[in-house]
């Protein structure tokens, strides 16, 4: 049973980059209740799918990704696997075959990109005060960061005027004044998606249903 299943549209000064189909499953083992996010880009230069698994604290699990990214010149196969506050890493060029593993401390708090779209459901914006979390990039690579609310916005959204929190996010630190920002506009009815989010030249919006 998919229990969230939608589009994110990337476009790149108005024009349509590449369109991403996300689904997310709850799931149940032995031993606790698992959230799965799957993220499909199939373009003509993007080609890349990412299974996350987050456990019941909408943690990090484990997960796989495989790239074909033309523009980004990246192709590569990672796979992970978080044990507490530590992370053990593969990854392969697929290129040059060659293989590095990696271990590495994982904060608390760290999520995927892909797996920020879900937790965004679940970060409380009922305040001001921001919300600390790290963004891992493969194959190890951490980076601090923080959302906040800075206001509220009606916006349209498949015919309809949809009420939602603006949440900006942004790098924590140094690299925060010198980085751009994005802002996010999230549902506040459940489930709390995010309808669109941009920066200064990207703008990614929200879709239910196949073009």
């Amino acid at each position: 049973q998919t229990d969230q299943h939608f589009f994110m549209d990337t476009y790149v000064e108005g024009v349509l980059h590449h369109s991403t189909e996300v689904f997310i499953e709850k799931m149940s083992t032995q031993n606790q209740d698992m959230t799965c996010i799957t993220t499909i880009i199939q373009d003509k230069k993007i080609k890349e799918k990412n299974v996350s698994l987050l456990n019941e604290n909408h943690q990090i699990h484990s997960l796989w990704q495989v790239s074909f990214n033309d523009p980004d010149k990246k192709y590569f196969e990672w796979h992970l696997t978080r044990n507490g506050q530590k992370g053990k890493a593969s990854f392969e060029n697929l290129l040059t075959k060659t293989t590095e593993t990696y271990d590495f401390d994982f904060p608390e708090n760290g999520q995927t990109l892909q797996s920020l779209v879900y937790m965004l459901q679940f970060m409380d914006f009922s305040s001001k005060q921001p919300v600390n979390f790290d963004i891992l990039t493969p194959p190890k690579q951490f980076f601090g960061m923080y959302a906040k609310a800075i206001g509220s916005e009606i916006i349209p959204f498949e015919g309809k005027n949809v009420d939602c929190s603006k949440v900006e996010i942004g790098l924590r630190g140094m690299l925060g004044f010198i980085s751009p920002t994005l802002v996010f506009w999230i549902q506040k009815e459940s489930p709390h998606l995010p309808i669109q989010y941009k920066d200064r030249a990207l703008l990614v919006k929200l879709r239910t249903s196949p073009k």
